[in-house]
């Protein structure tokens, strides 16, 4: 090789950008939830592909909150079919053509890719695909809340604890609170707490077992 081939191959070599030697950033789906007259006035779910993502919130009291979460199978495949189907939330009209909705929560859809985005945002949807990705993410956030709720009674209010858990199961069996196992460590403390009424530690490992 001669000198001047070896210099032009060094020149091509650090040419090249960080960036074009980086891998792709692999794209996510996140819905974003507002509300400031509830408890949680905003959250955020962030999923990739893989099923894996985060939990992010934000209180009345301005404390922020985050946790890793994993969505099943199921979900995700309904989750990121819609989010194909619409490319990437921009070939769906979200938002109802109906007047005078009531405001239940500012909500939005966004796909994210290594080079673009696409979102929507809405009150209410029509469509009956959207509907399905929102009560995915929603039920998600509900199970979330709820053992954060969980977590303080155990440590501030423990007879408080029965009336949740077992509002909790409820919503697992109506379908409102969905992939519990993002929730486990709050319920394996309460079931490891022998000094909690029986029945608390009862209901805790039913819903822990019919989350796996």
């Amino acid at each position: 090789m001669t000198h001047v081939t070896t210099l032009f191959l060094l020149a091509f070599v650090f040419q090249v950008s960080p960036a074009a030697l980086a891998s792709p950033t692999p794209p996510t789906v996140t819905f974003t939830f507002d509300r400031p007259q509830v408890q949680t006035t905003h959250y955020e779910i962030t999923l990739g592909e893989d099923g894996k993502g985060v939990y992010r919130a934000r209180n009345q009291q301005g404390i922020d909150t985050e946790a890793p979460i994993a969505v099943s199978p199921q979900n995700l495949e309904h989750i990121w079919a819609e989010a194909k189907a619409t490319d990437g939330f921009r070939k769906v009209q979200c938002e109802t053509h109906l007047k005078n909705m009531a405001q239940t929560g500012k909500k939005a859809l966004t796909w994210t890719g290594s080079s673009d985005t696409g979102s929507c945002s809405y009150n209410y949807s029509d469509d009956k695909e959207i509907q399905k990705v929102t009560s995915i993410f929603q039920g998600i956030a509900l199970t979330m809340e709820t053992g954060q709720r969980l977590a303080y009674l155990h440590r501030f209010d423990r007879l408080g604890l029965d009336a949740e858990i077992t509002s909790l199961g409820n919503s697992v069996k109506t379908g409102w609170a969905l992939e519990i196992q993002n929730i486990e460590p709050t319920l394996r403390k309460i079931i490891e707490d022998v000094s909690l009424m029986d029945r608390v530690r009862t209901k805790a490992e039913a819903l822990l077992n019919n989350g796996k």
